[in-house]
């Protein structure tokens, strides 16, 4: 295999079998009721702690309804769409055996204050 510094840029090539990047874009609502339109902010650029090298495992990526934390704030997975880069493009040049550019996922997240433990009580005496 011909060494690609595409490649380097995302991840390991052991890790492009077990690994994909992830960016995330929080929708926020611009205008209201009754039809709404929305602002999609990235994420990545915000917490840029985690930056385009967060990825997830190949097989267990969030999918739509899960509750994820990115630094301090909740957010619920309200979409989500897949790049694969098809065999013979500039991602997957045709004498390489895997792309050079990893397949990616894009998540549309929504703030919440809620999460799973929204309505725990802080005692038994409370339930």
């Amino acid at each position: 295999m011909m060494h690609s510094p595409a490649r380097d840029r995302y991840h390991h090539e052991a890790d492009l079998d077990t690994w994909i990047p992830v960016s995330f874009y929080e929708r926020k609502i611009v205008s209201p009721d009754p039809v709404h339109r929305y602002r999609y902010e990235p994420l990545d650029e915000k917490y840029s702690q985690f930056g385009a090298d967060l990825g997830f495992p190949v097989n267990f990526p969030p999918t739509v309804g899960d509750w994820i934390i990115i630094g301090s704030g909740s957010f619920r997975v309200i979409d989500r769409q897949w790049m694969c880069s098809g065999y013979g493009s500039t991602y997957w040049p045709t004498l390489e055996d895997r792309p050079v550019v990893p397949h990616r996922l894009t998540l549309i997240l929504e703030r919440s204050t809620e999460g799973p433990f929204a309505w725990e009580a802080e005692s038994e005496e409370e339930a």
